[in-house]
């Protein structure tokens, strides 16, 4: 997951879950605005990304697809 603004600069810090039925793993964004979940994960399209980071708009998006090949850029609009 890459986490970034309007401008497309990258969200250091931000706190990231990925959840679906069974299954719940958080991380936070490194400097460069990135996460990566590495374990647990099955190939579904039923995935939960949450996003929240200080001075800016938490976002969820639901339906996510996981199949270890994709990144997934979340934009994130200032408060």
């Amino acid at each position: 997951v890459s986490v970034v603004d309007v401008n497309n600069a990258p969200i250091s810090g931000a706190d990231v879950t990925l959840s679906r039925t069974g299954f719940t793993d958080s991380e936070t964004a490194s400097p460069c605005g990135q996460v990566f979940f590495n374990s647990g994960l099955a190939v579904q399209s039923d995935y939960q990304v949450e996003v929240t980071a200080g001075g800016y708009i938490d976002n969820t998006l639901t339906n996510v697809s996981v199949d270890g090949t994709n990144t997934l850029t979340v934009i994130m609009i200032e408060l």
